[in-house]
């Protein structure tokens, strides 16, 4: 199975949800999708696409809503359809940098 990486970061006023596959040591962006934000119930957070995915792999359909479970302070779980449950840990250092 590949390894993903994901990232949640504001631009711009605007929130991006943005998909990464590493392949050794890249980092392509698969999905770079505006969000906003949706209910939040302690251990989830629903995020909702707000336009089109402008990554390299774009989704189409884009997913209407998104949950996040987030279940202890390391780590976020999302289900993706084909996949099943994917959990991701923290990590720092894993995105490329801002220059």
């Amino acid at each position: 199975m590949p390894t993903f990486v994901q990232r949640f970061v504001q631009k711009r006023k605007v929130w991006y949800w943005i998909t990464y596959e590493r392949r050794g040591k890249q980092l392509i962006t698969l999905h770079k999708i505006p969000f906003e934000f949706g209910e939040d119930t302690g251990n989830t957070v629903t995020i909702k696409p707000t336009g089109k995915d402008k990554g390299m792999a774009p989704l189409s359909p884009v997913p209407r809503k998104v949950v996040v479970t987030i279940p202890n302070s390391y780590s976020i779980e999302m289900d993706d359809p084909k996949y099943g449950k994917l959990r991701y840990s923290a990590k720092i250092g894993l995105t490329p940098s801002k220059k």
